[in-house]
């Protein structure tokens, strides 16, 4: 179950870390970055664990321990409900009105999915909720945009060439 840690750590803590740093230019700031990443890691461990619910089937067939495999569907996204709502609370708690926003938004569709469980919504939850934090740090930071834009077009043409898939449907062409 370190699959989602290691997603989380990485984009909700490094990256977060990176990005405070490289916006202040200062480790004078460290320990304050420090204290308020704990919110973004748990945000990201929850879209990491709903993002991993599509691919069960799959990743069961080829022996991978994920969370969702080893939780079984229901209980890992209820284990992300709980960390999204860590999130909020912690965004809450140190005044993170901008990340408790972002977050926010997207546990409509968490809870919707809890009662009910269809393939849409499992696919909404993760998408919605990174879709939702893109448009909110574009808004704040432009050039994140034209960054985010780009490797989703990468993206696109990369599945689409080498795994002839369209990506972010995950469609393979012959259907």
């Amino acid at each position: 179950m370190v699959d989602f840690m290691t997603n989380a750590v990485a984009y909700g803590g490094v990256a977060f870390l990176a990005g405070g740093y490289s916006a202040s230019l200062s480790l004078d700031n460290t320990l304050d970055l420090l204290l308020h990443t704990p919110p973004y890691i748990l945000y990201m461990a929850a879209g990491s664990i709903s993002s991993t619910l599509p691919d069960i089937s799959g990743d069961r067939d080829e022996g991978k321990h994920t969370t969702a495999v080893v939780l079984g569907a229901r209980n890992a996204h209820l284990l992300a409900c709980v960390l999204l709502l860590g999130a909020i609370w912690l965004f809450y708690l140190q005044k993170d009105f901008f990340g408790m926003w972002i977050a926010v938004s997207a546990l409509p569709l968490y809870l919707l999915f809890l009662v009910y469980p269809t393939t849409l919504l499992m696919e909404l939850v993760y998408k919605v909720g990174g879709a939702i934090a893109m448009v909110a740090i574009s808004m704040v930071y432009p050039l994140f945009f034209i960054v985010g834009i780009t490797t989703f077009i990468f993206t696109l043409l990369y599945f689409r060439m080498v795994h002839h898939v369209l990506y972010p449907s995950l469609r393979s062409d012959s259907e």
